[in-house]
C-alpha cells in the first residue's frame, strides 16, 4: 500500500505550493455566536458576577460597591477565571478553560444543543456536557439545561 500523502509531499520542491490541497478551512466552530457585548448601563443581575470578575481581573481591584464578604468571594474565585483581550474564560474542575457566556447568548446555545444540528432532544446532563465540550460555560448551565428540557413539548 502506498502512502498518498507522503508521496505527494515528496514530489514537491522546497517552497512550492501544492495543488489541490486545501490549507485554509472555513470558520465552522460549534456554537459560534456573535453578539454585541452588554454595556455597563444594561448589565443584568445574571451578568453581575461576570462584570464584577471582569473588573477584578482587569484592574486587580474589586468594584467599590461590594461589601467585604463579596470582595473576598471575588478574590477567592479569581484563580478560576482568565481574561484574554475582551474574552472571559473559566477553568473547571477538569482544568479545561471554557469561554464564559453572557445571559443573552444562553438561549441560542441551549436551543442548538437541544434541537439544532448537534442536538437530538437528549437528556439534561448530555445537553450540558455538549455545551461544556464545545468550550462554553456559565454558572447555571446545568440548571438551564434541565429547564430547557422541561419546556420542550417533544421531550415531554
Amino acid at each position: 500500500m502506498q502512502h498518498a500523502v507522503a508521496n505527494y509531499l515528496s514530489l514537491l520542491k522546497s517552497g512550492e505550493a501544492g495543488d489541490g490541497v486545501q490549507d485554509e478551512f472555513p470558520d465552522a466552530e460549534l456554537f459560534q455566536i456573535t453578539t454585541e457585548p452588554a454595556t455597563d448601563s444594561i448589565v443584568s443581575e445574571e451578568d453581575k458576577w461576570l462584570t464584577d470578575m471582569h473588573q477584578f481581573l482587569s484592574t486587580g481591584l474589586p468594584p467599590d460597591k461590594m461589601d467585604r464578604d463579596e470582595r473576598k468571594r471575588v478574590a477567592v474565585r479569581s484563580p478560576h477565571f482568565c481574561l484574554i483581550g475582551d474574552t472571559f474564560y473559566h477553568k473547571g474542575a477538569e482544568q479545561i478553560w471554557r469561554r464564559a457566556v453572557r445571559r443573552d447568548e444562553k438561549e441560542t446555545i441551549l436551543r442548538e444543543a437541544h434541537c439544532g444540528i448537534v442536538g437530538g432532544h437528549y437528556a439534561e446532563d448530555v445537553k450540558a456536557r455538549k455545551i461544556w465540550q464545545s468550550g462554553l460555560w456559565w454558572p447555571t448551565s446545568l440548571k438551564d439545561a434541565v429547564r430547557y428540557s422541561k419546556d420542550c413539548d417533544l421531550c415531554q
